[in-house]
Parts: structure tokens; sequence; C-alpha cells
């Protein structure tokens, strides 16, 4: 399975789901397929968990996702 068939089947159903840009600590809202989207600056320490994972296949900046926010621990990726 390619990268582009693993995206489309983790989106289904749809979620919203962030781009995580560990350098700047950022997140994007957008399309995980296009690479592309809307960046948000957000403040460190959110109370909302959210569930993260690596995309290996995604550029070194931008290697996690997180829904629904990212956690403090979160913005860092491996």
């Amino acid at each position: 399975m390619s990268g582009n068939e693993s995206i489309q089947n983790f989106l289904l159903p749809p979620k919203t789901l962030y781009l995580l840009n560990n350098k700047t600590k950022t997140y994007f809202s957008g399309s995980l397929q296009a690479n592309t989207g809307t960046i948000f600056k957000s403040s460190l320490g959110l109370l909302n968990s959210a569930h993260c994972t690596e995309l290996r296949y995604a550029t070194t900046q931008l290697d996690r996702f997180c829904y629904p926010n990212p956690k403090e621990d979160e913005y860092f990726g491996t």
C-alpha cells in the first residue's frame, strides 16, 4: 500500500486533523493528501487531549498529526 492510499484509508471516517510543525510549534488544519493548510499559532499547555502518530512519508518538518488539539508534550516529534 502506498503512502497516499494509507492516508486516504486513515481519513475515513472524516476527522479534523492537524499537522504539527516541530520547528515552529504551530499546527496546520487542511488536507493531508495535498500537504497544505492554514497555519494556526497555538499556546503551549492546552488541556484537551490528543492522539498523535508519526507520518513517516511526510516531510521532515511535518512528521506528526494530532486531533483534536495537541498537548504541550506532543509538539515535539521523535
